[in-house]
């Protein structure tokens, strides 16, 4: 074997494997750099969801509310002005039966 067979072999198995250990160099720093980027944007979503469970909270707080007037107003009966005869002047009375819905709010926990 001539010196320029052995220095072609020897070429042949360096460069690719020189190649090889940079390309894996860059491998390496690209996985950094994506996972560093990536705990960014875990933080920011974090940040995001806290931000809409809070305000969220705040809405269902106000619909309970809401709710809670509207099921008081159902189950108090209104005082009304009825008249007992046409000769007298309408008294004040409440309703007898007084329709209350079954409004059940177990969901809301």
């Amino acid at each position: 074997m001539s010196d320029i067979q052995i220095l072609t072999i020897a070429l042949a198995i360096i460069v690719p494997l020189s190649l090889l250990i940079y390309s894996n160099s860059r491998v390496t720093n690209l996985k950094e750099v994506l996972r560093g980027e990536m705990h960014n944007q875990n933080a920011e979503l974090r940040l995001l969801i806290e931000r809409n469970h809070s305000e969220m909270m705040l809405k269902l707080a106000e619909m309970l509310g809401r709710l809670t007037r509207i099921e008081n107003a159902i189950r108090t009966p209104n005082t009304l002005y009825l008249p007992q005869n046409k000769h007298h002047p309408p008294t004040l009375r409440r309703p007898s039966a007084v329709a209350v819905l079954p409004l059940k709010l177990d969901w809301l926990g």
